[in-house]
């Protein structure tokens, strides 16, 4: 049977999922919903999307509250709503609409991270596979019965960036074969066994900050979860604060030196003592400053400055 589907869509995963729904045979989109975001990436990703909706002759409208979006919604009556990267929490009243239910596009194998942020919280926790999760929606934050997932593998010289690539490269194919599933009727989902997991909130000044004495490798991890465009791994010097944005560990190093001490230099940065094992630092920032190789010297000591605490 042909589908008519409702879209949800904000940030940059939504375009590229979109046009694929859109080219779907047998799927007719009725309009697409997003709403407005401060995100510079984010104003450009939906503008974009714009542009693909008006090329489809489809309707766009922001919506400012579920309360729109529920009239909307029982005007349409679509048979399937589909939501990617929609920051807000939809209301049984509108998840109930669609006969066919309502789907969602998670960049986390769940039941693992749910809420904000996935990609980089994993990387945060060293995992070593990420993934892409189709599921329905419910009530909860990404708690709903998973339809398909997909999962990547997390290589050593990946960050948050890349691995966001991945998945918006992945995420569209996806949705795509879960949707096709409808055609015959909802497909029958796969509960999430570890309901007590609690999903994540925005990623916080506290999360961000290094602390030296932790291993060279769970810094590394902290440091490629937070690069550009996300905010950035941070720790002071001398009263000011220094974003780090690239790193590599480098083994144990030799004599004895503090965790956060600056023990070496080497032509690619200064080589920083760990918990255990050191880390090279190849580019830092202090403040809005441009990333370069930092300037530190052998003997100075990293760290978080309580007195002026993350100002």
């Amino acid at each position: 049977m042909s589908l008519t589907v409702a879209f949800l869509g904000h940030g940059r995963i939504a375009p590229g999922c979109f046009r694929a729904i859109a080219q779907e045979e047998g799927c007719r989109v009725l309009t697409v919903f997003t709403h407005t975001s401060a995100q510079p990436d984010s104003v450009e990703a939906n503008r974009e999307l714009e542009e693909l909706a008006a090329e489809a002759a489809c309707p766009v409208i922001e919506i400012t509250g579920t309360d729109e979006l529920l009239a909307r919604m029982e005007e349409l009556a679509p048979d399937l709503l589909v939501c990617i990267g929609f920051l807000k929490i939809l209301p049984g009243s509108v998840l109930s609409i669609p006969p066919l239910g309502c789907v969602n596009v998670h960049g986390a194998l769940l039941p693992k991270y749910r809420g904000r942020a996935p990609i980089s919280r994993a990387l945060m926790n060293g995992e070593k596979t990420i993934g892409v999760t189709v599921h329905y929606m419910d009530q909860g934050v990404d708690s709903g019965d998973i339809i398909l997932q997909a999962r990547i593998n997390v290589s050593v010289q990946d960050d948050a960036l890349t691995l966001f690539e991945k998945i918006k490269k992945l995420s569209p194919s996806l949705l795509v074969e879960a949707v096709k599933k409808f055609r015959v009727g909802a497909p029958e989902g796969v509960p999430q066994t570890d309901t007590g997991v609690a999903p994540y909130g925005r990623i916080t000044e506290d999360d961000r900050v290094i602390h030296w004495d932790e291993p060279a490798e769970k810094i590394h991890d902290l440091v490629r979860a937070l690069v550009r465009p996300y905010p950035g791994a941070f720790t002071f010097l001398n009263g000011t604060k220094y974003f780090v944005w690239k790193t590599t560990p480098v083994g144990k190093g030799t004599g004895e030196y503090e965790p956060g001490e600056v023990i070496q230099k080497v032509p690619e940065g200064p080589v920083v003592g760990t918990g255990e094992g050191c880390l090279l630092v190849e580019e830092a920032g202090a403040g809005d400053g441009k990333p370069a190789v930092p300037d530190w010297k052998v003997g100075d000591v990293l760290g978080l400055v309580r007195a002026e605490r993350f100002k």
